[in-house]
């Protein structure tokens, strides 16, 4: 290697300390990538999409054991398991990135608000298959659908002594659970198939796994901000409140669906996935790449505020529902949101330009 004449030892001395500096920082923070994502997939996608596939085919088995034999007893059981599998997925819904979200078999899963009319006529048809559920519209499948049924359509009164000829309602419950189970499982393998590829793309572009977890979670934040608290809210109304647009408007877990989203977002933030489990997560990074603590102090600054907004709403209400909730402490409910803008802002500038991140459109958007 050649060198500028005149370029004295002392000189070269330094440009080389320089460049094995840089060199060694460079990789220092390529594993710390490894690091994180590592435990993105180990501790976050990975136990929760094998939870939901379990408590997916835990809400088949309860459904099936229900249409067998209609009784109270069996329609609360599959209820509860509704409750657990779709409280579940709001975990997962933070980890749909690169080849996973591509899939798109998220829209089989859960799209809000069901398609009540739609779903009626699937009701009166005699042609109810899983070729059919393949090319049905996505707001009449997966759990919103599922969810109408069990929490609206079947009362328990009308659920004891009835008989599966002659009840659609729990023929099409059947199949739209099977079939949620199938989808499930084939997440499941998605994930698995594609572990290596995630934790392999350490780069910082926007292919970089890193950087498909930022957008990840600007999206969650954003949808929660505007689709779950903010039309609710009448801010696409005039101010007027609209409570039927809620998540869960049936299940009545609306609030409860809302922190499970929240709660993952933190674990991503924070590394702490679980107290048995101190990870690896961004807050970790910004401190390794050498930036002020200051920005991790907002950071859970903002996410502490989110949740003493919930716990404070919690403690005061017995209701879970958003609807009841807006009809009842909207004050509440608008301050929620405004913390959660909070949240979402620190997220979105400060960290994403602090890791040189770039906030992209969502891979599905427009579908």
């Amino acid at each position: 290697m050649s060198y500028p004449a005149g370029l004295t030892g002392g000189m070269l001395a330094l440009l080389v300390l320089v460049c094995c500096s840089c060199g060694n920082k460079e990789e220092r923070l390529v594993n710390a990538r490894a690091n994180q994502l590592s435990d993105l997939y180990e501790h976050g996608a990975k136990p929760a999409f094998e939870l939901f596939a379990n408590q997916a085919e835990q809400l088949y088995e309860s459904i099936s054991s229900l249409t067998q034999a209609p009784d109270e007893a069996k329609l609360a059981d599959s209820r509860s398991a509704w409750v657990a599998a779709a409280t579940t997925y709001k975990q997962c819904e933070l980890y749909f990135v690169g080849e996973v979200d591509r899939t798109r078999l998220k829209n089989k899963i859960h799209r809000w608000p069901a398609n009540i009319l739609e779903i009626k006529e699937a009701l009166e048809s005699e042609s109810r298959s899983v070729e059919t559920l393949n090319q049905a519209n996505t707001y009449t499948v997966g759990l919103a659908a599922i969810e109408y049924l069990l929490f609206d359509q079947l009362a328990a009164d009308s659920a004891v002594g009835s008989d599966l000829g002659e009840n659609p309602e729990l023929d099409y419950l059947l199949l739209l659970s099977e079939y949620l189970m199938t989808i499930s499982r084939e997440l499941e393998q998605a994930w698995d198939e594609y572990k290596e590829e995630f934790i392999s793309a350490t780069d910082l572009g926007v292919f970089g796994s890193q950087n498909r977890m930022i957008n990840s979670l600007v999206f969650h934040l954003e949808e929660s901000v505007r689709y779950r608290l903010g039309i609710p809210l009448g801010e696409e109304n005039q101010g007027n409140s609209q409570p039927t647009q809620i998540e869960s408007p049936y299940a009545q877990i609306s609030l409860g669906m809302l922190k499970a989203g929240f709660l993952e977002t933190e674990k991503i933030l924070s590394g702490n996935y679980s107290p048995d489990v101190q990870g690896f997560g961004f807050f970790d990074y910004l401190i390794e790449i050498g930036e002020d603590e200051r920005i991790v102090l907002r950071l859970e600054e903002t996410i502490e505020a989110v949740d003493a907004q919930i716990n404070e709403i919690e403690s005061r209400n017995t209701a879970t529902d958003l609807a009841s909730l807006i009809a009842d402490d909207k004050a509440s409910v608008e301050s929620l949101q405004t913390k959660f803008t909070d949240l979402l802002t620190v997220v979105k500038v400060d960290l994403t330009s602090l890791i040189g991140a770039t906030v992209t459109l969502n891979d599905t958007d427009g579908d």
